[in-house]
């Protein structure tokens, strides 16, 4: 009767995290991409970039597929898709990628490779806020918490209990004594 509560908050929780709180990541990763595309879009009517350059059309396009399909950004599709991905294909979206950017000029290039890595970070960033990796670090945070205290209590026991210290100076001051005192003995034996 009483793990009743417990249940239906844990219930409320989950709906809560994997359904509007993720829809609302999802949006803002949208959002954050069409604001990185725009002004990609403003480059090119400032003249700074053409139009018509590869590494323009190569951001844009790649950019566009990351709208089309952000709402299926997962770490576990992304997972899947490096599995399933030939070595054969990743070259081959390498060279394409290094082709465009090497058919356009520097500026062009520069300009194109800011707004490719700005939209790669709002795409990081929306992995990083994921759920599943707030659930993975439960137990690191858990573990450094508990190293963090253990070390508070730790430190506020030394301050507290300086005589505690002092004998134990001084047990360690005894031991390295006997240690060098055992050293002098058997150099004074072997002398003989």
């Amino acid at each position: 009767m009483n793990a009743l509560p417990g249940l239906i908050s844990l219930a409320i929780l989950v709906y809560l995290v994997l359904g509007p709180l993720n829809e609302l990541r999802v949006d803002y990763l949208r959002h954050r991409l069409f604001v990185i595309r725009t002004r990609l879009f403003d480059e090119a009517a400032a003249g700074r970039i053409s139009y018509d350059s590869h590494a323009y059309q190569y951001t844009r396009t790649v950019i566009n597929g990351m709208l089309r399909f952000g709402h299926r950004v997962s770490y576990a599709r992304a997972l899947t898709a490096r599995a399933v991905m030939k070595k054969a294909d990743i070259r081959v979206a390498a060279k394409c990628q290094q082709w465009a950017m090497a058919n356009s000029d520097d500026l062009e290039r520069d300009i194109a490779e800011r707004y490719l890595r700005d939209a790669n970070i709002a795409v990081m960033k929306h992995l990083a806020t994921s759920p599943f990796v707030g659930i993975a670090l439960i137990p690191l945070v858990a573990w450094l918490l508990m190293v963090a205290a253990g070390f508070s209590v730790f430190s506020w026991v030394l301050r507290l209990a300086p005589a505690l210290t002092l004998k134990l100076d001084q047990a360690a001051f005894e031991e390295g004594r006997a240690i060098y005192r055992g050293r002098e003995t058997a150099a004074s034996a072997t002398a003989y």
